[in-house]
């Protein structure tokens, strides 16, 4: 992800430092080997600050700051129950001990959702005043593509003849065309996608399209499951897209089935277009982000029936879910704002650092 970088931010690759990290090594030396990597570059470079995101991640910055005697910013951005243990290893009673005591010393722990702050504080059983709501935010960039496709999609539908629009933007006489944008993770329950797909098309005779935007480990066994199903014809594996908000804008419906979340982007971003989504009701962001169900369609996770009842609720009445999907858009635009998301996490990285200071 260098490429992503601005030039103007210097960046520092561990693995160039120390080369290839290795499974194998004795227990917890690739942890202290990073650590004290860290703690060095931030001497050397008179950091104020360290901010990081993950778990594995805390795990290391918590440890070189305690040698570098440096305040440090956890966030959390996934549920732990599910994104903690399925990473943690054998290891992961230990790695629960040691990351509920960094958390206790951080100068912040941010969540990206309400939600999490609680469930989060739960699972660590930590008191809530622990942890501080801190949600993401819109890449400016991105916001300026956002704010165009979505100005054409409104054009696009609001010069349907009649308002009598079907799928894919008004021409009734094509299949629907969904999207699902997100890693190829089992987290992301996209095989749940592909069963309520299949259940569609059996028991009602829906055809439908469906591209995914993204890659990872389950690439291999989601293409297995669309030949199984006999989805070929009808799904499209894009791959990593830089800016998928085009193929997000041109879809009738885009669909985050996921079993777990923190606060989704990608279902930020399609709301924010005003493209209808059908999101899984897990914990803890869709619900926050579309207002309890009030922006787009809500369904229980794991359950490829109440997706395709919903797919289908959708072709039975477009015309409500896309005015669904415009009515909060101008809200989330204000709320997910870059700059208002900046001048937030400036804040808790200020405060942060005038705690240590005291």
């Amino acid at each position: 992800m260098a490429d992503q970088v601005p030039t103007d931010v210097p960046h520092y690759c561990f693995e160039r430092q120390h080369g290839p990290l290795k499974q194998g090594w004795v227990p917890g030396r690739i942890q202290r080997t990073l650590a004290r990597s860290l703690a060095k570059y931030c001497a050397q470079h008179q950091i104020n600050v360290v901010y990081d995101r993950t778990f594995h991640v805390s795990l290391v910055t918590g440890a070189a700051c305690r040698q570098s005697h440096l305040p440090y910013v956890n966030t959390v951005v996934e549920n732990p129950a599910i994104g903690f243990y399925s990473t943690a290893g054998w290891l992961g009673r230990m790695k629960y001990y040691q990351l509920r005591a960094i958390y206790r010393r951080a100068a912040k722990v941010l969540c990206v959702s309400q939600g999490l702050v609680q469930g989060t504080a739960s699972f660590f059983q930590l008191p809530e005043s622990t942890f501080t709501c801190c949600s993401n935010f819109v890449d400016a960039k991105r916001l300026t593509t956002i704010d165009a496709v979505a100005e054409k999609r409104f054009n696009l539908w609001h010069t349907v003849e009649g308002g009598h629009a079907r799928t894919s933007l008004g021409h009734a006489d094509r299949p629907l065309q969904m999207v699902a944008v997100g890693r190829l993770h089992w987290q992301k329950g996209l095989d749940v996608l592909l069963q309520a797909m299949a259940q569609a098309r059996q028991d009602h005779g829906l055809i439908s399209g469906l591209t995914l935007i993204g890659d990872g480990p389950e690439a291999g066994n989601l293409r297995a499951l669309t030949r199984q199903l006999d989805l070929e014809a009808e799904v499209q594996f894009v791959g990593w897209q830089n800016e998928p908000a085009t193929f997000v804008s041109e879809a009738d419906l885009f669909v985050l089935p996921s079993l777990t979340e923190g606060l989704p982007n990608s279902l930020l971003e399609a709301l924010l277009i005003g493209t209808p989504a059908i999101a899984s009701d897990c914990r803890y962001g869709p619900s926050e982000l579309t207002d309890h169900g009030r922006w787009a369609t809500l369904v229980p996770p794991k359950d490829p029936s109440a997706l395709s009842q919903a797919i289908r609720a959708f072709v039975a009445d477009p015309v409500r879910a896309q005015q669904q999907a415009w009515s909060g858009r101008e809200i989330l635009r204000q709320r997910f704002h870059p700059e208002l998301g900046c001048r937030r996490l400036e804040e808790q990285l200020t405060e942060a650092t005038q705690k240590q200071l005291r």
